[in-house]
């Protein structure tokens, strides 16, 4: 039995839109890949844009960052809409995710067991139609050093997994870095052994 990493999660790799007609309504959901709430709010007034003469576009999304969760049921009854999309995105277990169900009334109402129904159903339907991708969560450190020490701190990267993902030398070395959530404590630790203290940080997260 393999152990779990607990810095993975799943997402899905791009935009997919999947259809379904119930007693004359039409539902159209669409998934994006997500990684901000900036984005998610780029894409709800997207939607909005493209769908401007719909009757409702509840949402939901969740993100890794925080484990942020925010949904609406956009003028449809409470718990009718935007619970059951989140509902929809966390039993597949997925991550950095936007689902919108557009709907266009279609002049039979469904009550409220039906809506829900209908907007799980359509959430579900277009996340199964979706590639699914591993993530890993990490966390972003800015690290300040003496130059002397350059050589053994890339060697405790490097065993590490973390990544330098920007680098400047000048009186003292600045380097960014992205590595797994999971070894921070040691990663931290570690630096300062290796460098007797000398070295400042300053944290971040992806």
């Amino acid at each position: 039995m393999t152990k779990e990493n607990p810095d993975e999660y799943l997402s899905i790799k791009d935009f997919r839109r999947e259809k379904i007609l119930i007693k004359s309504s039409k539902f159209i959901a669409t998934a994006f890949p997500i990684s901000t709430e900036g984005e998610a709010k780029l894409f709800l007034e997207k939607i909005k844009r493209e769908f401007y003469d719909a009757t409702h576009n509840p949402f939901a999304y969740v993100l890794s960052k925080e484990e942020t969760k925010k949904f609406s049921d956009d003028r449809e009854p409470s718990g009718t809409a935007g619970s059951k999309i989140l509902n929809a995105i966390e039993s597949q277990r997925l991550k950095d995710v936007l689902v919108v169900v557009t709907r266009y009334f279609g002049g039979t109402k469904l009550g409220t067991g039906g809506l829900s129904r209908a907007y799980h159903e359509s959430a579900l339907k277009v996340l199964k139609s979706c590639t699914s991708i591993k993530k890993e969560t990490s966390r972003i450190l800015f690290l300040l050093f003496p130059k002397e020490y350059f050589d053994q701190v890339q060697m405790v990267l490097k065993k590490d997994g973390s990544k330098v993902k920007k680098l400047d030398f000048g009186e003292r070395v600045k380097m960014e870095i992205s590595f797994p959530e999971s070894v921070y404590s040691k990663l931290k630790e570690k630096l300062k052994n290796i460098t007797r203290g000398e070295i400042e940080f300053e944290t971040g997260k992806n």
